[in-house]
């Protein structure tokens, strides 16, 4: 079975709910919600949840809870679960490096911190993830600038933070999209933080290849 084009499945299986925030739905009906902060009616009940870190725009527990159903996994970085951050609702803990089969997708935990920002430190071990759904690569870089480890990395679509500050900006994050060989990028990480409403298309202005935005 030939993998679905990238642009096409990223604007038909990907729902952007806020932020960094993400609903996937695969083509055999399995959903992941990434980050799941804030409260939507876009959200269902999913079979896995991905939690990059835990900072409350990317990690609610009560929002988590309300999307659990009977099997749901919930995997969180390796570091969270030890601090008891997770609040005990981690089924499944990854540090750097780590795959893990989960039903019929594959995740795999990579690095996400700042350089020279105090934000996300990289001693923290947070997380981005690669997960291979439908045949394509999809990676989430969580909240990142624009690190050494991405050149280890070749994606098919990239959801990556253009709205600065805490993260990459758009610049910078054209320069990740290049790095990773990512086929299409979804900018995220903008909208909420004050002045980053249109960091999304400034990076969709600066990206020579092809963007969603989702």
């Amino acid at each position: 079975m030939l993998a679905p084009e990238p642009k096409t499945w990223a604007q038909n299986h990907l729902t952007r709910i806020a932020q960094s925030s993400f609903r996937v739905e695969t083509e055999d009906g399995l959903v992941i919600a990434v980050d799941p902060f804030s409260p939507s009616a876009a959200w269902t009940k999913v079979d896995v949840v991905l939690i990059t870190h835990p900072h409350y725009d990317h990690f609610n527990a009560a929002v988590v809870r309300s999307l659990l159903k009977e099997g749901t996994r919930v995997i969180v970085p390796a570091s969270i679960q030890e601090s008891g951050a997770d609040q005990g609702l981690a089924t499944d803990a990854l540090a750097p490096g780590e795959t893990k089969k989960v039903g019929t997708i594959t995740v795999t935990a990579v690095r996400a911190y700042n350089l020279g920002k105090p934000q996300h430190p990289k001693n923290k071990d947070w997380l981005g993830y690669v997960f291979t759904v439908d045949g394509l690569k999809v990676y989430h870089a969580g909240d990142t600038d624009l690190i050494p480890e991405m050149e280890d990395l070749a994606v098919d679509v990239a959801l990556l933070p253009v709205g600065g500050l805490a993260t990459m900006n758009a610049p910078a994050a054209v320069q990740a999209a290049g790095l990773i060989h990512a086929t299409v990028v979804v900018p995220m990480h903008y909208g909420k933080v004050p002045f980053t409403g249109s960091a999304g298309r400034k990076f969709a202005r600066l990206w020579a290849g092809t963007s969603v935005l989702a």
